[in-house]
């Protein structure tokens, strides 16, 4: 990551923005997008990185997160609330969710008719 005192330029990536797709640098200042353009000319100051073959998504946010999400034994280390903090300071701020459903605790049996659908035990949050 970029720092006052350590600017980073990525060259010679596959930029795609909203409008366009194509081989250019990204120069970062300061902790974010400075320049976009080709051969953008740099001190020894700047670090460098060569993205050649590698998509450079300016400003693109992974919108595919897991929260409070169990994988065996472990648990994801974001919280429901702590991510929806980090969506509501996302630009621009998208939040949704696909609530899983609980672990049944019996084997499934056919129903011998309707029966009322449950109450969900999980709720929508929005930010």
């Amino acid at each position: 990551m970029s720092t006052p005192a350590n600017p980073t330029l990525i060259r010679n990536g596959r930029v795609i923005t909203a409008t366009d797709d194509y081989v250019a640098d990204v120069l970062l200042k300061d902790g974010i997008v400075h320049t976009i353009g080709q051969q953008i000319q740099v001190g020894p100051d700047v670090a460098v990185i060569d993205a050649s073959g590698l998509y450079v998504l300016p400003g693109g946010v992974d919108t595919h997160v897991h929260l409070e999400n169990v994988i065996g034994p472990t648990i994801t280390c974001d919280t429901f609330a702590s991510g929806t903090r980090a969506a509501a300071l996302a630009a621009p701020p998208r939040w949704s969710t696909s609530p899983c459903k609980p672990r049944p605790t019996r084997r499934w049996v056919p129903s011998p008719g309707p029966r009322p659908v449950p109450t969900p035990r999980w709720r929508w949050i929005t930010a």
